[in-house]
């Protein structure tokens, strides 16, 4: 799936939030633990009045007409205060996996990429400094070179730029928002101007927690701060709404929404056309939330 050029490496980490507990599923559920283990344990039962938290996410990429496809696994634990504490990405020759703990308004994290073909393993760390619980300021240090990011928020308290910096240059987007739909995000240098814009288009169709496909959107930009795609609320970017297409440049992405029975997204396909209607990528996406 085409996104823009976010910077999301900024978005951090993070985020994690004071959500609910996490809910169970019908039979049984797996714990993702730090260094890949996993073990089966009874799901619990839910709560009533609680949310589900998303614990997987499979991304297939289908290019060449879908003669190729291409697997991505993202995986989350949360602690017992229903924060992210460890998430990873994997898809065959790269994992990049992260811990994170809490302290008062700070979030510190560690987060290592390790390549199967080169068995190389990068380490990186992160401290950001926490709001009325928005994120306002982090740094992260990843193989000694340094990133400050910044983020300001509309009167609504939902993310309206954020900006970052490394060495002597940096760039920044800024979000338009309509209500809890965010409608436009514009990226580009700072110093050269905005470019790339994304729009959004929606019909009035809404999930149960919150859409997960929103920061997909920029996901190729989130490689060490992955928390983000399961806890988007800490940058104010937590929404119900579904939009239909998004445009990018002269393509667009046209997404077709799966529920469960519960209302969460279950399933999404993305579909890349170019403006003359040709399709150019397909991406099939699919949550498991417990």
């Amino acid at each position: 799936m085409k996104t823009i050029k976010f910077l999301g490496t900024i978005l951090c980490v993070v985020l994690v939030s004071f959500a609910t507990t996490s809910c169970g599923g019908d039979d049984e559920t797996v714990v993702v633990v730090p260094g890949g283990n996993t073990a089966p344990t009874p799901t619990p039962t839910p709560t009533p009045g609680t949310l589900k938290k998303l614990i997987k996410i499979v991304e297939d990429e289908y290019e060449d007409g879908g003669s190729d496809k291409w697997t991505t696994t993202y995986l989350f634990n949360y602690d017992e205060d229903g924060r992210v504490d460890y998430a990873k990405k994997y898809n065959g020759n790269v994992a990049i996996s992260l811990d994170v703990s809490y302290d008062d308004n700070e979030i510190q994290y560690n987060y290592r990429t390790t390549y199967s073909y080169t068995t190389e393993t990068f380490y990186g760390e992160a401290s950001l400094r926490v709001s009325d619980g928005k994120l306002i300021f982090a740094v992260d240090d990843d193989n000694n070179a340094t990133t400050n990011y910044n983020m300001d928020y509309n009167t609504a308290g939902r993310i309206a730029e954020w900006s970052w910096s490394a060495y002597s240059w940096g760039e920044s987007t800024s979000f338009t928002w309509s209500g809890d739909k965010l409608v436009r995000s514009i990226s580009g240098d700072a110093a050269a101007g905005k470019s790339d814009e994304l729009y959004f288009k929606y019909s009035g169709k809404t999930c149960k927690a919150f859409n997960p496909m929103l920061m997909i959107c920029y996901e190729d930009y989130l490689d060490n701060f992955l928390p983000l795609l399961a806890q988007p609320e800490w940058i104010g970017a937590k929404t119900t709404q579904l939009f239909d297409s998004y445009t990018e440049e002269d393509e667009t992405c046209t997404l077709t929404y799966t529920m469960d029975a519960d209302g969460y997204v279950k399933k999404c396909t993305a579909v890349w056309k170019e403006s003359d209607g040709s399709t150019d990528e397909r991406d099939v996406y699919t949550f498991t939330w417990e």
